[in-house]
């Protein structure tokens, strides 16, 4: 297995207490579709995908067991948009109680990125969210997240509530390319 370091990261907490009102044009060829009880190689696939380029460790660090016990809890909603048959990209939502969604993990493929599908994903995780009819959703990303995100999460109505230095896993593939 690889090993991973932990480093320090500077992480911005964001909530979203009202539900917006968010209409998603018709796109002829796009779907969501709901993963219950995904294999797990479907989903590291999916996840190291997306997050690859970002970072992401936190599902990786786990073993199969531990992250089998987490995306098929009932709680956990696992989504992929697909263009045609293409991946597009995934989120994650965890209802952490009646009042409290979380939007874990949202992401583009590479080859996505840059092509208007942000929006659309992002604005997809909120609908489905306040689906689950929570007084509260809420999300983290951290400084090594896409340099947009803040701004993109801002516009689509979250609010920052906190932000903290926490040490968090990452490859050493990953941390040469940030030359830490």
């Amino acid at each position: 297995m690889q090993k991973y370091t932990k480093v320090p990261v500077k992480t911005t907490y964001m909530e979203m207490k009202t539900k917006p009102e968010i209409i998603i044009p018709e796109r002829k060829w796009v779907s969501l579709t709901l993963f219950t009880e995904p294999k797990i190689s479907l989903y590291k696939e999916v996840y190291n995908r997306v997050g690859n380029d970002w970072g992401w460790a936190g599902r990786l660090i786990i073993s199969d067991e531990e992250l089998k016990k987490i995306i098929h809890h009932p709680d956990n909603l696992f989504y992929c948009l697909f263009n045609k048959d293409e991946l597009v990209g995934f989120f994650e939502l965890r209802k952490q109680s009646p009042d409290n969604v979380e939007i874990v993990y949202l992401g583009l493929v590479p080859e996505y990125i840059g092509k208007g599908f942000g929006k659309l994903l992002l604005n997809l995780s909120i609908i489905t969210a306040w689906e689950t009819n929570p007084k509260r959703i809420w999300l983290h990303t951290c400084e090594y997240d896409h340099k947009n995100a803040l701004k993109v999460y801002e516009k689509a109505g979250f609010k920052k509530y906190k932000e903290a230095v926490e040490n968090e896993y990452y490859s050493p593939e990953f941390l040469k390319k940030l030359e830490l």
